[in-house]
């Protein structure tokens, strides 16, 4: 089975081992976003090792796959979440990349690494 979850732009369909994003179908310019979000993704996955890897983009963007995490919940400590990632990133050529649209659900761990699951702006 798999579970729905709906952002601003994208429907995300939960599978146990990878996630399914499409783009949503509420109004044309969210849906259009949806597909330059798929079209990230793709484009970012392997430039960084802290970024979820996309196994299968269409060429228009409409169906993604990637990997699954466990997103991290609200409940999270996030300023000392925040504040980890800031010092790890310090350095990091990409952390305005990495660190926009900083908020829990966009971030989540695959085989125990913090990675960030939801880069496509």
């Amino acid at each position: 089975m798999f579970q729905i979850e709906r952002g601003a732009t994208r429907i995300v369909f939960v599978f146990k081992k990878f996630v399914l994003k499409i783009p949503t179908f509420k109004q044309y310019d969210l849906f259009l976003n949806g597909l330059l979000a798929n079209l990230q993704e793709k484009l970012w996955s392997g430039n960084h090792p802290d970024l979820a890897r996309v196994s299968f983009c269409g060429k228009l963007g409409f169906v993604l796959i990637m990997e699954r995490a466990e997103v991290l919940g609200n409940d999270t400590n996030w300023l000392d979440t925040m504040e980890v990632l800031e010092e790890k990133y310090k350095d990091d050529e990409l952390v305005e990349f990495l660190l926009s649209d900083f908020k829990p659900s966009n971030w989540g761990y695959i085989n125990g690494q913090l990675k960030k699951i939801d880069y496509g702006n």
